[in-house]
């Protein structure tokens, strides 16, 4: 079984700073991480490895700097990873990034699991993981909080704000 996990280089929100000057968030100065969110799907696809001999690979799109990313979720529980970049990448859209990751699930001989986080710290609009799934057309569950993997099929639970 191969897993692909999509991570994304974001800024560390706990370290970002308000310039009263400006009247504006200082968002280039905060140190970066690995989004938080996608630390858990991480953590899912490193269980996977541990009890089904699963291949991860970590797919990012973003800046050089997003190595740094790539890295720690290697060192996480990733087999390898894989970083997208070009003088684009800080600017691409969700569409786009979508692109690009699709690109990279086919280079790669695709996934039978592809993981992400449910939104970015940074941008909170949860668009990447949908618009992956559609343009390489494959179910998309979003909200998962459980996974498990039997014969060949996956079970998920999710949550639903508002269910009983």
């Amino acid at each position: 079984m191969r897993v692909l996990v999509c991570v994304k280089h974001v800024p560390d929100t706990t370290e970002v700073r308000f310039d009263p000057k400006t009247e504006e968030l200082k968002l280039r100065q905060a140190p970066t991480k690995i989004n938080n969110y996608d630390e858990h799907a991480l953590e899912a696809a490193a269980q996977l490895r541990e009890s089904s001999g699963a291949e991860v690979v970590v797919g990012c799109v973003g800046p050089a700097e997003a190595s740094k990313t790539v890295k720690e979720a290697v060192a996480m529980g990733a087999d390898r990873g894989i970083l997208v970049t070009g003088p684009w990448s800080s600017t691409l859209d969700a569409a786009a990034t979508a692109s690009v990751l699709a690109g990279l699930a086919r280079s790669e001989g695709g996934f039978d699991l592809i993981l992400s986080g449910d939104v970015s710290e940074d941008g909170y609009h949860s668009l990447v993981p949908g618009l992956l799934a559609t343009t390489l057309g494959v179910p998309f569950i979003r909200g998962v909080t459980e996974l498990s993997l039997a014969d060949g099929s996956a079970s998920v639970a999710r949550q639903l704000d508002g269910a009983l």
